[in-house]
């Protein structure tokens, strides 16, 4: 393991042997190696952390170089699995635990992975990665708190989606990791607050684009099914129920409770949903900004939609 640079401790186990952690020192955070789990065939360089850098979002930013060799993807495969799976997981002395494959991989059908894409290795490769650690997912309190990160791979298995081709479904993920390195650090945790959306009724203009286009159906043309998303970074974390056939959307619906930090940028997606299985949701327009700059909004006057209240109150 190498850095920019380092400084080794060493200090005494509980069983009295001495046991030797290495600090790394990149960006603005110390990382203290804890505890590692190596096997052949895969290799981390140069693990490094940084709190500082995404300008959208209050994130740890991981990066690092990781190797996976022919070898141990051969030997994995004649154990039943396809392919090698990193996680980063992340938690503090309080709040909660997280995990970036179970934060970022559900969809509303499944775990869904797309081979050979950034975290999954079904051949081999060297790979440059960055992974986002989001605080308002680890809900720490503000101020200095000690964060334990893990990097860890694991083997897994696929089913293939019988609609799309290029997509596959995590059919297992082995119960022992491949791969675990440990690491601490003493990080700054933004202030983080609680927030519930409410749109209270919306509208689709067609000055722009007639009311039919937006679905076909096979007795003839069909008016979209609206409904809105809201996203923080790469995660969905929340969408409204869909109105059938309409241009306007009367209920007021509410999102689920979040935390933000008062950097974290939100998006508002208003989609037309489209069933089937070579349709993708068409997106009509979007509302981007923090919390505070949404909340300032209170309505919204588009070039395709037309909101009543926007509301966001702290539950």
């Amino acid at each position: 393991m190498a850095s920019c640079s380092s400084n080794e401790t060493k200090d005494k186990n509980k069983s009295g042997e001495d046991s030797t952690s290495i600090t790394y020192i990149d960006g603005n955070v110390a990382l203290t190696s804890l505890s590692e789990k190596h096997v052949k065939g895969i290799k981390v360089h140069s693990f490094v952390a940084d709190t500082a850098i995404n300008p959208t979002e209050d994130v740890i930013r991981t990066s690092f170089t990781i190797t996976i060799t022919e070898a141990l993807l051969h030997q994995i495969k004649k154990q039943g699995f396809d392919a090698i799976l990193l996680d980063i997981k992340a938690n503090g002395q309080s709040g909660k635990s997280y995990s970036y494959i179970g934060t970022y991989l559900p969809e509303l059908s499944g775990m869904v992975i797309y081979p050979d894409k950034h975290i999954v290795f079904s051949h081999q490769a060297i790979r440059n990665l960055q992974i986002d650690i989001p605080f308002r997912k680890l809900e720490l309190p503000a101020g200095a708190q000690y964060v334990n990160l893990s990097l860890i791979a694991f083997p897994v298995s696929f089913v293939q989606d019988t609609n799309r081709i290029e997509t596959r479904y995590i059919e297992r993920i082995g119960s022992n990791p491949l791969f675990e390195q440990q690491y601490t650090a003493q990080l700054i945790a933004p202030a983080l607050t609680l927030n519930q959306i409410t749109i209270a009724d919306y509208k689709i203009n067609t000055q722009n684009k007639a009311a039919s286009s937006y679905d076909f159906a096979l007795g003839g043309s069909g008016y979209p099914d609206p409904y809105w998303q809201v996203w923080c970074g790469k995660e969905l974390l929340y969408y409204s129920p869909t109105t059938k056939n309409s241009l306007t959307v009367k209920i007021p619906y509410s999102s689920t409770a979040f935390y933000t930090s008062a950097k974290d940028v939100l998006t508002i997606h208003f989609l037309d949903y489209d069933k089937g299985p070579f349709n993708t949701d068409d997106k009509i327009e979007n509302i981007t900004g923090t919390c505070a700059e949404i909340k300032a909004l209170k309505k919204f006057k588009g070039t395709v939609i037309t909101t009543g209240n926007i509301t966001i109150k702290q539950p």
